[in-house]
């Protein structure tokens, strides 16, 4: 851990008596669960909010128990005698939101929630804690006609186009529940218009796109959330949680993107003009894709940090297990190489770049390889993804299909195995970027075989990942070529893969980073 890091959490204790707080909100493959493990290690209070989401890639026992059997639907898992050596740690709250909140925070004092901000306050925010104080509404309660000047001169200038900033715009928006008492409808009608106000004058150019915006859904749930959000320091959230945060008026928060940054604040939608609203508003936007520092200047986001996917370092190494499985592969299957492709199977085409991986493009390469070069090759494929079928039909065009073994999605336990199990991992052949996978199968020391645009990783990496960088079918067929032939080349990669994870994308190294950002996020 980074003795700068290291030094900030310990002073941080010493002057609120107590560590940091971080409420990680939402959990998509894991990430919460994972930087929460990390951060609460160093001795941060970290807890995870994943409510109404069960999905088998956002449940913890994904990552740490041992799992056998059947756990049913994906999105709806039952892992009860299925998921063992776990038990759900106290800290990590899921199910229906209710339930979420009265747990989550009974954990604290009924007086025990963080004050409005860490940071030194500044004048806009003074000024605007007076305009909400009980002698701010007995003023404007005896005044009327003032607050209707005041309101006067606000709707003007801002129909001329002129930026309303804080206190001006907080002092007549909290003044108003000072003179009248107006029904919930009105109130729930006057938070729409401030967000759609607030939206298009962040993107004038977007206008259009907030007529019909579903700010209420958005706004309800944002009010429920804020109970527990304001016993925290940070939230932290995932995905497009960054929406309820910033409309619950909950600061600081640091919005996370893991691919959600790509495309959805762009859609032509009000969803999607609000996500870009919530990156905007972020007192830090983490990035985690190389590749979506592009999305992160189009927002024109102010500050924005690369922090590395989590990954999970438990039941990494090989095993007896492990070292079972590749001998009943070689057996069963007469594999003299074992390729493993766990990326979810998506590719056409249209090539769309929030869902694509280029698995055709492996496949042509494999194809080639068994026909040229070493016909006992073995091909594993997760059978998931909405084009297994179209695989599987380019597969059996090709003539290839009997040597590709396909198995289910495989838990964070049964996957190490299976990677110490193969020779070579393969992951996406056309964003130019990686995930969680690519580092993972680093960690255990091996090739990966992976699109890099290596110009998009110069900012967030000293030196580059050794992978075997292939764009193309012929990139595929020469990568697996050169190391199905040469075992010393083979080993050569796999060391200088688990080097480079240690120095640049280990778990330390996610923690040193979010710590930074907490630490900036905060001043």
């Amino acid at each position: 851990m980074d003795d700068n890091a290291q030094s900030w959490l310990a002073q941080f204790e010493e002057a609120n008596g107590r560590p940091l707080r971080v409420l990680h909100y939402g959990n998509i493959a894991n990430n919460g669960y994972l930087n929460a493990k990390a951060l609460r290690a160093l001795g941060v209070h970290a807890d995870v909010l994943s409510h109404d989401y069960y999905h088998i890639m956002g449940c913890p026992e994904w990552e740490d128990a041992e799992v056998s059997g059947s756990w049913g639907d994906d999105f709806a898992p039952r892992w009860k005698g299925v998921a063992t050596d776990f038990v759900l740690p106290p800290w990590f709250f899921r199910g229906p939101l209710d339930h979420c909140l009265e747990s989550a925070i009974a954990q604290f004092d009924v007086h025990d929630a963080v004050p409005a901000s860490n940071r030194p306050v500044s004048f806009a925010e003074s000024v605007e804690g007076k305009l909400r104080s009980p002698g701010a509404a007995a003023f404007f309660a005896s005044h009327p006609k003032i607050f209707a000047i005041l309101r006067y001169v606000r709707r003007s200038l801002q129909r001329a186009g002129t930026t309303v900033r804080k206190p001006f715009s907080s002092w007549v928006r909290h003044g108003a529940g000072f003179q009248l008492q107006p029904s919930e409808a009105e109130k729930r009608q006057a938070q729409a218009n401030e967000i759609v106000s607030e939206l298009s004058r962040m993107f004038p150019d977007r206008i259009g796109q907030a007529d019909g915006i579903d700010v209420l859904r958005h706004a309800s749930l944002a009010t429920k959330l804020r109970r527990l959000f304001d016993h925290y320091d940070i939230v932290h959230a995932y995905a497009t949680n960054p929406i309820q945060v910033w409309l619950s008026g909950k600061r600081p928060y640091v919005a996370y993107e893991h691919g959600t940054i790509r495309q959805l604040p762009f859609e032509k939608t009000a969803d999607g003009l609000c996500l870009a609203g919530a990156y905007r508003q972020a007192d830090v936007t983490v990035i985690t894709n190389c590749d979506n520092k592009l999305a992160a200047e189009r927002l024109e986001l102010d500050p924005f940090v690369f922090v590395p996917h989590p990954v999970n370092e438990e039941f990494l190494a090989p095993t007896t297990a492990s070292e079972t499985l590749r001998r009943k592969l070689q057996d069963e299957q007469a594999a003299s190489f074992v390729l493993l492709h766990p990326s979810r199977q998506h590719w056409s085409e249209q090539r769309d770049p929030s869902l694509e991986k280029g698995n055709d493009i492996l496949i042509r390469g494999f194809a080639r390889v068994v026909k040229e070069v070493d016909p006992q090759m073995l091909l594993v494929m997760v059978d998931w993804g909405q084009m297994v079928d179209e695989s599987k039909a380019l597969l059996r065009e090709l003539g290839c299909a009997d040597r590709v073994l396909w198995i289910p999605p495989q838990p964070h336990r049964s996957f190490a195995r299976w990677i110490n199990a193969s020779d070579a991992i393969a992951d996406q052949f056309y964003l130019g970027a990686f995930g969680s996978l690519t580092p993972k199968a680093m960690a255990c020391g091996k090739p990966v075989l992976l699109n890099l645009n290596e110009e998009m990783h110069e900012w967030c990496f000293e030196r580059q990942p050794p992978v075997l960088n292939t764009k193309t079918s012929d990139d595929v067929f020469d990568a697996l070529r050169r190391i199905s032939t040469n075992p010393d080349e083979r080993f050569r990669i796999g060391a200088e893969s688990k080097a480079w994870y240690e120095a640049e994308h280990s778990m330390d190294v996610v923690a040193h980073r979010l710590t930074g950002v907490y630490e900036r996020a905060l001043r």
